[in-house]
């Protein structure tokens, strides 16, 4: 099935054999101006504000991923990292180079600040070559025998954040003879546009949401 384009028409081209799917919803919540998938499946009826500034404490995992300062050929034993990210690094971290077709893995056994020293080819695999800025992605934290856990702390400090309360809201004024006068059979003018003024509160909802 294939969607073709025609003087600003679009079309599905359907082989013969190939069983028929009923697209109307999807099609439909493409063209709806005022879809608000998002709210509809976040589900906020139920919640109901209480304060000006709504405070939260966030926690975060320790990061698994850093970043290569500087080339490296394929027998240095020794690794730079971004400034400040020799921390993610322990004795007996198994690593490897998130480079397209490269497979290299590394063990540390030493951290100097932002620099590693590493045993290459790892898991039997061959050293290669590494460009600077390359992503390395941390795969284990491995501990030898004896390994005291008093000596690390991989702990995070929780962090607080907040946000405001935010009106928004849409007036609607309708005069009586407007009320009354019949327009293209909408039987309450005041029904109908206050109707689409809620799509487009739902539409901000749902931008707020995204973009906050």
């Amino acid at each position: 099935m294939a969607l073709s384009a025609a003087s600003g028409l679009a079309a599905y081209s359907i082989p013969a054999g190939v069983k028929k799917l009923d697209l109307s919803e999807e099609l439909a919540e493409v063209i709806r101006t005022d879809n608000t998938a998002l709210i509809s499946r976040v589900g906020v009826g139920h919640f109901t504000a209480t304060q000006l500034t709504h405070k939260w404490v966030e926690d975060k995992l320790n990061p698994n991923t850093a970043t290569l300062n500087g080339d490296l050929d394929a027998s240095s034993t020794t690794v730079n990292v971004a400034t400040g990210q020799g921390s993610r690094f322990k004795v007996g971290t198994i690593f490897k180079f998130n480079e397209k077709g490269k497979t290299e893995m590394c063990r540390v056994t030493a951290v100097s600040d932002d620099t590693l020293t590493v045993e290459r080819g790892y898991g039997s695999t061959d050293a290669e070559t590494h460009s600077d800025g390359a992503t390395i992605m941390i795969i284990a934290h491995t501990k030898q025998e004896g390994w005291e856990p008093n000596k690390e702390d991989w702990s995070q400090e929780r962090t607080s954040a907040y946000n405001y309360l935010t009106t928004m809201g849409y007036g609607i004024t309708i005069t009586r003879r407007r009320q009354l006068v019949d327009h293209a059979a909408i039987p309450s003018e005041f029904a109908h546009q206050s109707a689409y003024r809620l799509k487009e509160f739902m539409r901000q909802l749902d931008s707020s949401v995204i973009n906050s």
